[in-house]
C-alpha cells in the first residue's frame, strides 16, 4: 500500500463512510496497517482515530476484536457503525445481561461478527482466552486494536492494571507465520503519549523483535487545537452559582439550551456529593427542564428515608443497577441524537464520543 494506492482507499471512504476524503494524519496509520504491520498510532481527540481501524478491518476478510476500556467509547463506536449499515458488530461489557453477554460471546466463537468491542478485563479470564484461540483455530483473525493504548503504561495518566501484558497475552495466542511472526497484527491508537509512555507502548507491541520500528509508529507534526479555548474562572466559592450564570449567559448571547444546533458537557470529578453529576443535574434541570441529563460509570447514592419520611442516615443507591445500565445507554443514544442539550458527566463519559454539535 502506497501513496499512490490512496484515490483507491478515498473510493472505499467515501462508498462505505460517506467522507470526502481523509483527515490530517489518517491515511499513514491506514496505508501502514493495510501492508500489515503492527502499528501506533497517534492523533488528537477529534482526529479520526477510529476511521483508522475501522476501514482496513473491513477490507480484510477477517474477524477483528478492539479493546477499548471505556464502555460508553464501544457504545457510540458500535451504533455509528450501525447507522452505516455495518449490523454485524457487537460489544461485550458487564452492563448486559448474562444470557445476552453468553449469547454475544458465542456468536463471536462463531466467526459472526467484523467487529467486537471488549474491555481489557476479559483476556484476565482463562475461558474467555480460551474462546480466542478457538476462534483463531477455526477462522482468521486479522487485527488486534488496542485503542487508548496509553492506558498500558505506568507513567500513562490513565493506565489499567487489566492492560499489563495485554499485548504479550494476545501475541501468545495469536498463530504465527513461517518467520515466527504473530498473524494477528497489533493497531494502537490514542491521543495521549508523552515520551516515556510511547517507549512503553514500543515495548509491549515489540512481540519477539527487539524493538518496534520506528516507520510503524504514525504521528503529526503539529498537535495544535486552534478550535479549542480554555478559560480558567474564579468561582469565588460557588461554583453552582456560577455554572448558572454562564449557562444564562450562553443562552442570552449564543441562544445555548433554546436550540438544538449547539450541545454542552458540563464534567464533574465525582458521581455524588455537593459537585457530583447528579446533585449538579438535578440542580440544572429545576432550571432548564427536559433539557439536561447526566451519565456516570456508578448508580448514584441517595438518603434512604423512613416510613415517616425521616431522614436514616444511610445512603442507597439511587436505582437497581439493570434500570441504571438501561439508564446510561439511553442517555448517551437520546444526547447524540440532540434530545438534551446538556449532559453532565463524570469521566465515565467518554471523550471520544462521536458528536458534531458540542459548543
Amino acid at each position: 500500500m502506497t501513496d499512490e494506492d490512496k484515490p483507491i482507499l478515498e473510493f472505499f471512504l467515501e462508498n462505505i463512510f460517506d467522507k470526502p476524503g481523509f483527515r490530517e494524519g489518517q491515511f499513514p496509520i491506514i496505508s501502514n496497517v493495510l501492508n500489515r504491520k503492527d502499528t501506533i498510532g497517534l492523533l488528537p481527540t477529534g482526529g479520526g482515530k477510529s476511521l483508522c481501524y475501522q476501514l482496513p478491518c473491513l477490507l480484510q476478510p477477517s474477524i477483528n476484536f478492539v479493546v477499548c476500556p471505556i464502555k460508553s467509547l464501544m457504545y457510540d463506536q458500535n451504533d455509528n457503525l450501525t447507522k452505516t449499515l455495518i449490523t454485524n458488530v457487537s460489544f461485550i461489557t458487564s452492563d448486559l445481561e448474562a444470557v445476552e453477554r453468553r449469547e454475544i460471546e458465542t456468536n463471536f466463537e462463531q466467526g459472526r461478527y467484523l467487529f467486537v468491542w471488549i474491555s481489557p478485563e476479559k483476556f484476565q479470564i482463562p475461558s474467555f482466552r480460551d474462546k480466542i484461540s478457538t476462534i483463531t483455530a477455526k477462522f482468521s483473525i486479522a487485527y488486534a486494536v488496542v485503542d487508548e493504548v496509553h492506558c498500558l503504561s505506568e507513567w500513562g495518566h490513565d493506565f489499567r492494571t487489566s492492560y499489563l501484558n495485554l499485548a504479550k497475552t494476545i501475541d501468545k495466542l495469536s498463530p504465527k507465520d513461517e518467520n515466527g511472526e504473530g498473524k494477528v497484527k497489533f493497531i494502537g491508537l490514542t491521543a495521549t503519549a508523552s515520551v516515556n509512555v510511547l517507549k512503553d507502548i514500543i515495548i509491549e507491541f515489540s512481540r519477539q523483535k527487539q524493538r518496534l520500528e520506528d516507520e510503524n509508529i504514525k504521528s503529526l507534526l503539529d498537535y495544535s487545537r486552534k478550535e479549542l479555548q480554555f478559560e480558567v474562572i474564579n468561582d469565588k466559592g460557588d461554583k453552582s452559582q456560577k455554572i448558572r450564570d454562564l449557562l444564562q449567559e450562553l443562552k442570552n448571547t449564543e441562544s445555548f439550551i433554546e436550540t438544538r444546533e449547539k450541545a454542552g458537557i458540563v464534567f464533574t470529578p465525582n458521581v455524588n456529593g455537593t459537585y457530583g453529576c447528579y446533585p449538579v443535574s438535578n440542580t440544572l434541570s429545576s432550571i432548564y427542564q427536559s433539557k439536561v441529563s447526566w451519565f456516570s460509570g456508578d448508580v448514584p447514592k441517595v438518603d434512604e428515608y423512613d416510613a415517616n419520611g425521616n431522614r436514616t442516615g444511610r445512603k442507597i443507591d439511587l436505582m437497581p443497577r439493570k434500570e441504571f445500565n438501561k439508564h446510561k445507554l439511553e442517555v448517551q443514544k437520546d444526547f447524540k441524537e440532540n434530545k438534551y442539550q446538556l449532559l453532565v458527566a463524570t469521566k465515565a463519559f467518554g471523550m471520544g464520543i462521536d458528536k458534531q454539535n458540542i459548543y
